[in-house]
Formats: C-alpha cells, sequence, structure tokens
C-alpha cells in the first residue's frame, strides 16, 4: 500500500538539503551555537539529576560518521555539530519523558536502541551506566558503531524480517528513533510483538512516529484522507527501500498496533519532531 508523491524530508527541523561540508555559513553558525546549547544543557541535567558529568565521547567528533550519514539520515548531521546538537536534545527528550512517568534511568538494568544507526543517541547513556546494546539493519552503520562504540555498546546486525538475538525478557527499555517510520505497516505487527519479547514485563518502550503537523505537509489533503480511509489509518509512500519508504499511522492506528501487547501511556508530541509512542510492556500478552 504505497501511494506515489512528491518525496518529503521526514527529518526534523535539523535537516538540509545542503551537501555535506557545503553547508551555508549561517547553518554552520546555527549548529555550532546548537551544540553548544544542547550538551550545556545535558550536562547540567546529568549533574543536577545523577551528579554525573558528561563522557568524552559525547563530543568526540573522531567518532562520528562525516558524510557516510547520509546512507541513513538527510546531509546536515555529517556536521559534528549538528550530530551532537541533535543527539542531545533527543536524549533530554527522553529523560525527561521517563521522567513523567516515574522512570529512574538508573534502575533500567539493559537498553537497548533499536535502530542505533551511526550511535548518535545511544552514546548520551554511557554516564548512567545501564548495559548498552544496539541493533540496525545498515551494514555500514554497524561496522562504524562497532569501530567507535563497540568497547562500550553490544552491537548486532539484524535482518529485515522481525528476528533479534536478544533473550526474552533482556531490556528494561528500548527506543527506536524514526524506525516504524520506514517499516512497512505489513512488517510493522512482527516487529511490534518481537520488541514485545525481549523486553520484560512492565518494562518501557518508547517508539517514534510522523507527525502529520511537521512531515506531511506536502501531501494534498485529500490524498491524505482517502489513503487514511482506505488502509485504517495508515498512509505511506516512497520506495521500497528502508532509508525511502516511509509510514505514517494516526493516534488511534497506533495504538491498534502496539496494544496487544503494550499499554500506551502516552502519545507525545514535540516542536519539530516526531511524535513518542510512550509505551509499558504488558504483564500478560
Amino acid at each position: 500500500m504505497t501511494i506515489s508523491t512528491p518525496s518529503a524530508n521526514i527529518e526534523s527541523e535539523q535537516s538540509t538539503h545542503h551537501a555535506p561540508g557545503h553547508l551555508p555559513a549561517d547553518a554552520i553558525e546555527h549548529w555550532r551555537t546548537e551544540r553548544a546549547y544542547w550538551l550545556g544543557r545535558l550536562a547540567e541535567h546529568y549533574e543536577e539529576a545523577f551528579g554525573m558529568s558528561l563522557d568524552p565521547l559525547q563530543s568526540d567528533d573522531h567518532a562520528t560518521p562525516g558524510a557516510s550519514v547520509r546512507i541513513i539520515q538527510h546531509g546536515a548531521k555529517a556536521n559534528p555539530d549538528a550530530f551532537f546538537a541533535t543527539g542531545a536534545r533527543a536524549m533530554l527528550i527522553y529523560l525527561r519523558e521517563l521522567s513523567d512517568h516515574g522512570v529512574d534511568p538508573r534502575n533500567l538494568g539493559s537498553v537497548l536502541d533499536f535502530g542505533i544507526g551511526f550511535g548518535r543517541l545511544i552514546r548520551h547513556w554511557l554516564p548512567i551506566g545501564p548495559a548498552l546494546f544496539g541493533t540496525d539493519v545498515t551494514e555500514e552503520a554497524v561496522a562504524f558503531c562497532r569501530e567507535h562504540l563497540g568497547h562500550r555498546v553490544d552491537i548486532h546486525q539484524n535482518g529485515s524480517e522481525p528476528q533479534l538475538p536478544y533473550e526474552r525478557g533482556q531490556f528494561g527499555l528500548i527506543f527506536a528513533n524514526s524506525v516504524f517510520t520506514h517499516i512497512r505497516a505489513s512488517n510493522a505487527h512482527g516487529w511490534v510483538e518481537e520488541l514485545a519479547r525481549v523486553l520484560r514485563p512492565g518494562g518501557m518502550a518508547i517508539i517514534s512516529a510522523l507527525d502529520e503537523n511537521v512531515h506531511l505537509t506536502h501531501v494534498p489533503e485529500s490524498v491524505l484522507d482517502r489513503s487514511l480511509r482506505m488502509h485504517d489509518g495508515v498512509y505511506e509512500w516512497g520506495r521500497e527501500i528502508v532509508a525511502e519508504n516511509y509510514r505514517y499511522a494516526t493516534d488511534e492506528a497506533e495504538r491498534a498496533l502496539w496494544s496487544p501487547f503494550f499499554g500506551v501511556l502516552e502519545i507525545r508530541r514535540h516542536f519539530k519532531e516526531q511524535r513518542h509512542m510512550i509505551l509499558q510492556r504488558n504483564a500478560r500478552s
């Protein structure tokens, strides 16, 4: 159920179509300022909440992917300042969401980044101390993470079918940033069930989803409405390859997808960002 429409940039406000290394001067300055601000905010939060400091890998330019980031994301994050600014901001969002639902991240035991990419997010968990795991379908991203983060994070490559190399109930938290936005509706149910298998009962999951007012502004209203009516609240577009296939689902459709295995605690919206499904694994299902 793929509908052809003009291609869309589904990344948040941090994206740009300029090639890596060719950002205009104002964009370079923008990201330099954003990096200083968000890493500073994250450092303050670590100190106030946990009495911890940043880890060197949270700001090491040598441990960023450069132009390789374009394999899975838009080119702005090839700029190390954009890479670190967006990662630190996202980490603050995760920590706020967990705190709002009474979860102390120091008590999670183990954390899985499902769709680790080039390690933009998982590195910001390093100071907190849970056992860290990451998996991704993209070979180049997995190789990069093993080289730069493999001494701190257990990294695997998964296939396109819903099977992960982890034990039942292994994790206290699973987060997936811009992953289910690329998984076709026909395959999404299998992956939901597999994540439920490896998350312990009562464990938390935070899964991002496209926001119609941020990521679907290129779609004619009639096209979107027709697709949502025909396909149970789901609209897909793009090509078969994962990085260029996009999936949007309404809040109701997302609840229907996740509720067989999870309590949907909240669907939270963020400024110029994807929605977050904040989920808790059912005790029995």
